[in-house]
């Protein structure tokens, strides 16, 4: 057998999960309902062009919430800048970190992409239709509720801990 042994160099991270939030079934299909019923209601309100505009929608804000994530970072003066990362985890979809993040730091950064972008979408109160301003607000506030659900979840645990955004949950460490 081979003798395994650590170099004088190697680093040994020692973290312990505190709460794990499993993307059920039951989760995935009541975060798709609200998205349903949003889009059911523009439909309602102003026809089938709803659903072009709720596809650009989600797009711009994707856009504008990996900008904004950028500059938050960048502002942060956050070493995290280079590890976030445009992810396809249904339900949380979009820019979100690669590996561990400060507990602190994501709280942060999504409480400010929140106002933020809010925001900046009632900036585009005035200029756009009003179809195309419900919509990029109801996308907005539908890729943010898994992110808060998240950050509501785990407030009750300690502080100082990691995040960890998985394909399968999300999950809270501490070192």
């Amino acid at each position: 057998m081979k003798d395994r042994h650590l170099s004088e160099h190697s680093t040994i991270y020692n973290y312990t999960l505190l709460k794990k939030i499993p993307y059920s079934t039951y989760y995935k299909t009541l975060y798709a309902g609200i998205l349903a019923l949003g889009v059911i209601s523009l439909v309602t309100a102003y026809g089938l062009a709803a659903f072009i505009t709720i596809v650009i929608a989600y797009v711009l804000v994707q856009v504008l919430h990996a900008l904004l994530l950028r500059q938050l970072l960048a502002i942060a003066h956050s070493n995290q800048r280079n590890v976030w990362k445009f992810k396809l985890n249904f339900p949380s979809v979009g820019y979100l970190p690669e590996g561990f993040i400060p507990s602190s730091l994501y709280k942060r950064l999504h409480l400010h992409l929140s106002i933020v972008g809010t925001a900046v979408i009632g900036l585009a109160y005035v200029w756009v239709q009003p179809l195309y301003f419900y919509s990029l607000l109801m996308m907005h506030a539908w890729v943010l509720l898994p992110r808060l659900f998240h950050l509501w979840q785990f407030h009750k645990l300690k502080k100082s801990g990691l995040i960890k955004c998985n394909p399968l949950d999300t999950s809270f460490y501490i070192t």
